[in-house]
């Protein structure tokens, strides 16, 4: 609860009342309603969590992926979610024909006046470099969903498979607001729950695990310097380092996004020498 609402991103959402926020808890609702057995109310609320589409599609695909891996058992899921978006966009259309062509504009224009808006990799690295590494990263998680799709909805599997999605959207969706952020809070708790296996692992796992750990809890512990010190600090140096909770925040998606994956490749590296060591000798 502290690291949800106590974040940056979240409390930043709240001041400027981002819908990131509601769209947030829809998916969240979405996942744990598949994960209870409720795949038809998964479906709708997956739906209309594509209110902000470059954040919810990314795992309505790979959603649909999954259900259409097990069709007979999984479509309530894809029917729910299938006539839940016809009535959205029929609905819609009829109070605000021809809104559609008006958004594709709306998203152009909102580029330009926001200098391009980059993702996280253009900002760290360049354009150039973010947009390649965007389609790498876009056919990585294609790939690793592919080979998850047949996950039973309420195993480990399952569970990193649509965090590494939420957290791969954060990474290359062409925005760098921090209040996007909230979709990496899951990742994070997953990661703390595999915390021993990834320390265990090796030093270089280790090594990777701080930098991630000094990351995400950089802007906490920054703040509470902050204010601890505040009293006894001039004005104009408080105004001077007001930026530094902020310094990590590009840093954050990137750094548990490899994380995960770290942790995908061990589960596969795991799973490839587990024949050898069963054989009898």
């Amino acid at each position: 609860m502290l690291l949800t609402l106590g974040s940056f991103g979240v409390v930043q959402g709240i001041k400027l009342q981002q819908l990131t926020l509601l769209v947030a808890a829809l998916v969240t609702a979405a996942v744990a309603a598949l994960v209870s057995g409720m795949p038809a109310i998964a479906g709708l609320l997956i739906a209309l969590a594509t209110i902000k589409p470059q954040l919810a599609l990314p795992l309505a695909g790979w959603l649909l992926l999954w259900s259409l891996a097990d069709v007979r058992a999984r479509w309530k899921f894809i029917v729910s979610f299938l006539i839940s978006m016809s009535v959205l966009l029929v609905g819609s259309h009829y109070l605000l024909s021809g809104w559609l062509v008006r958004f594709a504009d709306a998203v152009m224009q909102y580029r330009r006046y926001t200098g391009g808006a980059g993702s996280v990799l253009d900002v760290l690295l360049s354009p150039a470099v973010g947009r390649v590494l965007a389609w790498l990263i876009v056919l990585l998680v294609a790939t690793i969903c592919w080979r998850e799709r047949h996950a039973a909805a309420v195993g480990e599997k399952f569970r990193r498979t649509s965090v590494l999605v939420l957290s791969a959207t954060v990474v290359i969706v062409p925005m760098t607001a921090p209040y996007n952020q909230i979709f990496v809070l899951p990742a994070i708790l997953l990661l703390v729950r595999i915390l021993r296996t990834l320390w265990t692992a090796g030093s270089l796992y280790r090594i990777l695990l701080i930098i991630c750990a000094a990351s995400v809890l950089e802007p906490f512990l920054s703040a509470v310097a902050l204010n601890a010190f505040a009293p006894f600090t001039p004005e104009e140096t408080l105004l001077e380092l007001w930026a530094v909770p902020l310094y990590t925040s590009l840093a954050i998606p990137v750094v548990v996004f490899s994380m995960l994956l770290v942790s995908f490749w061990l589960d596969h590296r795991g799973n490839k020498s587990a024949p050898a060591t069963s054989r009898p000798a």
